[in-house]
Formats: structure tokens, C-alpha cells, sequence
């Protein structure tokens, strides 16, 4: 089941950071426009919640149950803090991963919500929290790095 996981996560980060990055483009084209969102902007920013709250249950998935990293972490807390690589998957990860998923949730619906600067609202929400994504992703040449396409 952890390799599962796993690759569906793994997989899953590229739709993400695709998405994410089509909605900051698109939100920052419109940023100064005033009144409602135009319905396409909004169902993709909605497509791209969902997408990422996919992201975040595989990764809370693989975090609280699955992974045998953060599960030998949980196991001396204070050994994994001293860590860099035990310390960014047990915690920098989570923490910064559930701020942008945070940040997406609270973009959207506000973005929503707004008829005034919806636009804006959603650059900025949806600009911290790709910006976030980016500096958690264990890229190739990190302090803990994965493969950028992990195969089965």
C-alpha cells in the first residue's frame, strides 16, 4: 500500500503544480479586474482545490500510516529533529504543505466570495501557497531528495 501511495502522490504533485500554476497565471493576468469571478476562472480554481485536497489526504495518508520514515521519526522525535532529512519529512513537510493547502482552500472560497478583487485574492493565496509547494518538494539535489517521476 506505501508504494501506492506513493506513486499517486508522487504522480499527483505534477497536476498540482500544473494547475496551480495555470490559476496564478490566469488570476494574475486579471489581477486589477473588478467585480465576480468569470465562471471558467472559478471552476478551474475549484478543479484545482479538489486536486489538491487530493494531494494533501495521500500525503496525510502516507504520513500518519504509511510511511516507514516518519513512523522510525515518531519513534524518537528528538533523535529525527537533529536529522535534516528525518526532520524535513517528520516535520517541514507537513507543516508547510498543510499552509498551502490551507492558503488554497481559504483563496478559493474568498475568491468567491469577492466582488470586488477576486482576482487578487486568489494571486495572492494561491501565489504563497505554490511558493510553499515549490521550497517543500523534495526535488533532485535537495536535503532529501526523490526522483522527479517516480515508475512503478
Amino acid at each position: 500500500m506505501y508504494q501506492v501511495l506513493l506513486l499517486l502522490h508522487s504522480w499527483n504533485r505534477w497536476a498540482v503544480l500544473v494547475l496551480m500554476l495555470l490559476v496564478l497565471v490566469g488570476s494574475i493576468r486579471r489581477f486589477k479586474a473588478t467585480g465576480a469571478m468569470q465562471p471558467r476562472d472559478l471552476k478551474l480554481a475549484r478543479i484545482t482545490a479538489v486536486v489538491v485536497d487530493i494531494q494533501a489526504v495521500l500525503g496525510l495518508l502516507l504520513y500518519g500510516v504509511f510511511s516507514p520514515i516518519t513512523n522510525a521519526a515518531f519513534q524518537n522525535m528528538k533523535g529525527a529533529m537533529k536529522d535534516p532529512v528525518m526532520r524535513f519529512w517528520a516535520v517541514e513537510h507537513l507543516a508547510m504543505m498543510l499552509v498551502a493547502w490551507i492558503l488554497v482552500r481559504v483563496g478559493t472560497i474568498l475568491a468567491k466570495k469577492s466582488s470586488t478583487t477576486p482576482y487578487r485574492t486568489l494571486a495572492v493565496c494561491f501565489g504563497l501557497a505554490l511558493l510553499f509547494m515549490i521550497l517543500m518538494v523534495p526535488w533532485p539535489g535537495a536535503v532529501t531528495e526523490r526522483p522527479l517521476f517516480r515508475m512503478p
